[in-house]
């Protein structure tokens, strides 16, 4: 991947994070860490998959176990 092509991932990225922290009132706990996080890794596993076409292959392209994105996904199943 280019510098470049990181370089605006990371400025959309931010800018997703600045509405989200936006969105919190004033003065609440906010939750978007956690919102966040889970929002990308289900998008990268179920891109992975997609791209992969197995568990095994999606595994190994997000440099994860194969077990691992097994328990990722059921954690998913379950969130849903």
């Amino acid at each position: 991947m280019s510098s470049s092509s990181v370089g605006s991932w990371e400025a959309m990225l931010e800018s997703f994070c600045r509405r989200l922290m936006r969105a919190v009132p004033s003065g609440a706990t906010g939750d978007v860490h956690a919102t966040v996080t889970a929002m990308v890794e289900g998008v990268l596993l179920r891109t992975a998959l997609d791209e992969g076409g197995c568990q095994v292959r999606a595994a190994r392209l997000l440099g994860l176990h194969r077990n691992t994105i097994r328990r990722k996904l059921a954690e998913l199943e379950r969130a849903e």
